[in-house]
């Protein structure tokens, strides 16, 4: 409406509500509130919709509260929409006493008041309302669930599934899957899932055959995984046919089909998903780097690069300079371990750091080589600080900083790692036993003979046996 005509609206429920008519009054209480709230005055709107439930009438009571509720609700007053949703409740009119019941619910759950959410929800199913009363159902399931009281979730899931609702019904088979299947009833999951996949929900039909995908797949049932899969390609769903396709090229490239893995992960990389296409990306450069394809894995590498994805960026780019280093182009090497070092990422940023510092130091950058090493400690990788710190133990002895190159050694042992733990102790104690530390020699080569390292213990044995007899 223009500013005119909202104006003569204005005018004309207002006199209609001066009328003190008992239901032509309510009545325009109502859409005046309706007019109010969306021209943006809400103080207005609360001003009529209160009028309304204080007018007491049975029709526009429900009414009034249900717009209060969600007026309140949308401005994050929960309290307020809680009371004006009870109000709809009590008023128990057919039309929409299931339907606050419902929002009511998931207040009340919201708020950890599970007993009020049960009774609020129980209150919509008892209503036999066509489209609430699933809605409910479905979320008693829920709330069973997280409380533990599978059997209650099972037949409120069931309810929800026998109303044959379009959405809420899909829905129900969905989790009930789920829940078989983290009960280990696997049988079951799979008859959930197959009614959730036939069904057509435009959600749950591709992220059941999806589920089914793996299900199968995990059982060693491949025709059917694929099956399964491939419905869920088809479906063209943005989120569940890319995932699929990333599965499916995986189980090919399992069992050998490199072009079916090809064919599906290149499906997956075109999806443009933010998530599924790097990786697809990633998995084409690392099939094609295995067939010797290095241009075309070069090129999926730098693709998945695109977009600076948490993980498959870091790891292409570790995947580039490793590829680049094998083929002698340090530059570009170093370049590419850059990237994955900046990236920060817990894993890849220190294995390109630490593989920088073996680099440098290969060439004879020795300071370099430090440099990178001490970033791949400071990363606190558990994988990549106990390589760094043998490492850097083993430059500083070479370069006669015998005391520094005991504090990395030490921190090598400390870190209990299954190899470079005992091959530090063992070259600690050579250290000590050239520094004419001998009962320090000992103690160090102790520790690697205590770790049963096939290659390092047997050496430190012998190492002690010939101390002993000297």
């Amino acid at each position: 409406m223009v500013s005119g005509q909202l104006g003569e609206a204005r005018l004309a429920y207002r006199a209609t509500i001066d009328s003190a008519d008992p239901d032509r009054a309510p009545e325009a209480a109502c859409a005046l509130g309706l007019l109010e709230w969306k021209s943006g005055d809400l103080e207005q709107a609360r001003h009529w919709w209160a009028m309304v439930v204080e007018s007491g009438h049975p029709d526009f009571v429900p009414m009034a509260a249900v717009s209060l509720a969600v007026l309140e609700q949308q401005a994050g007053e929960l309290a307020q929409a809680r009371h004006w949703w009870a109000i709809a409740v009590e008023s128990g009119h057919r039309d929409y006493v299931a339907m606050a019941a419902v929002s009511l619910g998931v207040l009340e759950w919201m708020a950890d008041e599970v007993d009020c959410a049960r009774r609020s929800w129980k209150i919509a199913i008892d209503s036999d309302h066509a489209d609430h009363g699933p809605m409910a159902a479905v979320n008693l399931g829920a709330l069973e669930l997280q409380a533990g009281e599978l059997d209650a979730a099972r037949r409120w899931w069931q309810i929800a599934i026998e109303s044959q609702h379009p959405a809420h019904a899909p829905r129900a088979a969905f989790d009930l899957g789920e829940l078989e299947q983290l009960s280990g009833d696997l049988d079951q999951a799979r008859r959930w899932w197959t009614d959730a996949a036939e069904s057509g929900h435009s959600d749950y039909s591709p992220l059941a055959a999806f589920n089914l995908g793996v299900l199968e797949q995990q059982g060693g049932s491949l025709e059917q995984a694929r099956r399964w899969y491939g419905i869920a390609i088809e479906n063209g769903h943005p989120e569940q046919a890319p995932r699929a396709a990333i599965n499916f090229g995986a189980l090919e490239e399992q069992h050998g089909e490199l072009q079916a893995a090809r064919r599906w992960w290149v499906v997956a990389f075109e999806s443009g998903h933010l998530d599924y296409a790097p990786v697809a990306a990633f998995n084409l450069g690392a099939l094609e780097r295995q067939a010797g394809a290095l241009d075309e894995a070069r090129r999926w590498w730098e693709l998945a690069l695109v977009g600076v994805h948490p993980e498959e960026a870091p790891k292409a780019a570790l995947s580039l300079g490793a590829l680049e280093q094998e083929v002698g182009d340090l530059d570009a090497a170093r370049r590419w371990y850059r990237i994955a070092v900046e990236s920060g990422h817990s894993n890849h940023a220190a294995a390109a750091a630490l593989t920088l510092g073996m680099l440098e130091s290969a060439v004879g950058e020795l300071n370099e080589a430090r440099g990178w090493y001490r970033v791949a400690i400071e990363s606190g990788n558990p994988s990549c600080v106990p390589a760094a710190a043998f490492a850097l133990g083993a430059l500083d002895e070479a370069s006669g900083e015998l005391d520094q190159a005991r504090g990395w050694y030490r921190m090598a042992i400390e870190s209990g790692d299954p190899d470079f733990a005992p091959r530090a102790a063992g070259y600690l104690g050579v250290l000590e036993y050239e520094a004419g530390n001998s009962d320090a020699a000992r103690r160090s080569w102790q520790i690697t003979v205590d770790s049963g390292h096939p290659d390092h213990a047997p050496i430190a044995a012998s190492n002690i046996e010939a101390l002993d007899s000297d």
